[in-house]
């Protein structure tokens, strides 16, 4: 396999984030996959201050929109 598809990851806290990003990163290299860190980012609906997501120690970009084929998702 060349290419998986798409992974949302969506919680409410933070700290439960980050653990699913670091859990999918283990489960990636335990099956020989890699994420794109340059299509990988992070859309966050919270108002509180800014809170970094890493992905194996690299901070993720932060977005405002997100566009997926049929619908736009928007920080509210």
């Amino acid at each position: 396999m060349l290419f998986a598809d798409d992974v949302a990851v969506a919680t409410y806290k933070h700290q439960q984030l980050q653990l699913l990003t670091d859990r999918l990163s283990h489960a990636c290299k335990n099956f020989g996959l890699s994420i794109s860190l340059k299509k990988t980012s992070v859309l966050r609906q919270d108002t509180e201050g800014p809170q970094v997501i890493n992905f194996d120690d690299l901070e993720l970009n932060v977005i405002h929109q997100f566009t997926y084929p049929g619908c736009t998702i928007v920080k509210i």
